[in-house]
């Protein structure tokens, strides 16, 4: 009898390696392309290598480092949340799961705005933000190193009285949210 299991056994170590060696060269060419990026932005391209301070410095060169910070402490945050709700028991459970779809929703509101402003500060459009550093990542990330963009410094708007969002894109949503406006607008 045939056995259509498959796992990396059947595969063998020759399969593994293949498998292995595409992973390996993607998270090379990933590490070169933002080196590329950095230098291009006037950031030092050894910053691409650290795990999340090259997160913090390309959300930086797109004008949102307080905001990474922000995602990441109310990220964490929300893991001791979760432990303590987990006392609480179905209803915890409950809380749990709405706080982390906020959670999610406004991450991802946030990482389109980042993504638009990062294209931006290389030159291109709304469009090339979503479709090529949202969805398409790594071609984006090429055309940004090795293309004939130039990158300029995002404007930072003083934070005023009159102006919620300059004081951080947390407080610019919830602004947004609370008088009625469109996000970011």
């Amino acid at each position: 009898m045939y056995s259509y299991s498959y796992n990396f056994e059947s595969l063998g170590i020759s399969g593994f390696m293949v498998f292995l060696f595409f992973i390996l060269s993607y998270v090379a060419v990933s590490f070169i392309l933002r080196w590329n990026m950095f230098i291009k932005a006037g950031e030092p391209g050894w910053k691409s290598l650290v795990p999340i301070y090259s997160d913090y410095t390309e959300w930086k060169i797109a004008g949102f480092g307080k905001e990474f910070i922000q995602l990441l402490l109310l990220g964490i945050g929300l893991c001791i949340v979760t432990l303590l709700f987990a006392l609480l028991g179905a209803f915890g459970m409950f809380l749990n799961v709405l706080l982390w779809i906020v959670y999610i929703v406004l991450t991802v509101i946030i990482t389109i705005r980042k993504c638009i402003c990062l294209a931006h500060c290389f030159g291109k459009d709304d469009t090339f933000g979503l479709v090529g550093l949202l969805i398409f990542s790594t071609i984006g990330t090429l055309i940004l190193s090795w293309g004939n963009c130039a990158y300029t410094a995002p404007e930072i708007v003083p934070a005023e009285e009159g102006n919620p969002a300059a004081k951080s894109m947390l407080t610019g949503i919830f602004a947004d949210i609370k008088a009625g406006r469109p996000i970011g607008k």
